[in-house]
C-alpha cells in the first residue's frame, strides 16, 4: 500500500496576502488576491476584489449604510469598519444579500447579485505590513524618543 503524503497531493497551495488597519495595524482581510495588482475603481480609487473570484476573509464590522453622491446619482454603500472605527471599505448588496451569495442558484432573477459580489477597499486604509500603520508608526516613535 502506498503512503498519501502531501508532496503526491494534486491541491496546489496559494499565497495568502495579509492587510491591516493603516491606523491601528490589526488584520483586516486575508485574501489570496494580491490587492496591489487588483483594478481600482474610476470614481473614487477604491481597490475592486470580486469576491466571486478571490478568497477573501474579513475581520472587520459591519457598519452602517451611506448614500454618495456619484455622476449618475446616487449609490448606496454598506460600509466595513476596523474594530477602532477606521472605514476599510464598502460593497454595493446588503450584509444579508451578500451572506446568501454562497447559497445562490442558477435561476435568472438572483444572477443579478452575482454580478455586484464586489468589495471595494479603500486605498489607503490598509497597509501590508501592520508595523506600516500610522499609530504603530507614532508609538514606535515615541518609544524610542519620548516625543
Amino acid at each position: 500500500m502506498k503512503n498519501y503524503t502531501s508532496f503526491n497531493s494534486s491541491i496546489q497551495e496559494k499565497e495568502l496576502f495579509s492587510y491591516y488597519c493603516a491606523l491601528c495595524g490589526a488584520l483586516v482581510i486575508v485574501t489570496n488576491a494580491s490587492l496591489e495588482k487588483m483594478p481600482l475603481r474610476s470614481s473614487d480609487n477604491a481597490i475592486v476584489i470580486d469576491r466571486k473570484e478571490s478568497f477573501c476573509k474579513l475581520y472587520m464590522r459591519k457598519s452602517n449604510s451611506a448614500y454618495i453622491k456619484r455622476k449618475n446619482g446616487l449609490e448606496q454603500q454598506f460600509r466595513w469598519r476596523c474594530e477602532c472605527g477606521v472605514l476599510i471599505g464598502y460593497q454595493a448588496i446588503s450584509f444579508e444579500e451578500s451572506e446568501r451569495l454562497a447559497e445562490i442558484k442558477e435561476d435568472s432573477e438572483e444572477i443579478k447579485l452575482k454580478n455586484k459580489a464586489f468589495l471595494y477597499i479603500l486605498n489607503d486604509a490598509i497597509v501590508l505590513n501592520m508595523h506600516s500603520s500610522s499609530l504603530i508608526q507614532r508609538l514606535s516613535e515615541y518609544v524610542k524618543t519620548g516625543k
